[in-house]
């Protein structure tokens, strides 16, 4: 059985684990008012953007890292991983244009 002081320092433990949490996140942008966007939107939007509208990867890349906050590398990544999938239709060779 669990003694009284190790339940009483196993709570200890969370609770400063739960309020160095918080603090982080906090800092990180809670504060703020930002809300994160799951990755799977953020990587389905830029191949989109590349794939089926044709913008320019260097504008999507930057459109990405202004107005969702991305940093510049993980924009050019994620943008970079879009603009090199081939996304062919079914019966169409990957070289046939759409």
């Amino acid at each position: 059985m669990d003694s009284p002081g190790a339940l009483l320092c196993g709570g200890v433990i969370l609770a400063s684990l739960l309020g160095a949490t918080w603090t982080l996140a906090y800092r990180v942008g809670f504060s703020e008012g930002r809300l994160t966007v799951p990755l799977r939107f953020i990587t389905s939007l830029v191949d989109h953007k590349i794939n089926c509208l044709h913008e320019r990867p260097d504008r999507v890349a930057l459109e990405m890292h202004l107005l969702l906050d991305l940093p510049q590398q993980e924009s050019r990544r994620l943008v970079a991983h879009a603009a090199g999938e081939q996304h062919a239709e079914p019966g169409l060779s990957p070289t046939m244009p759409h």
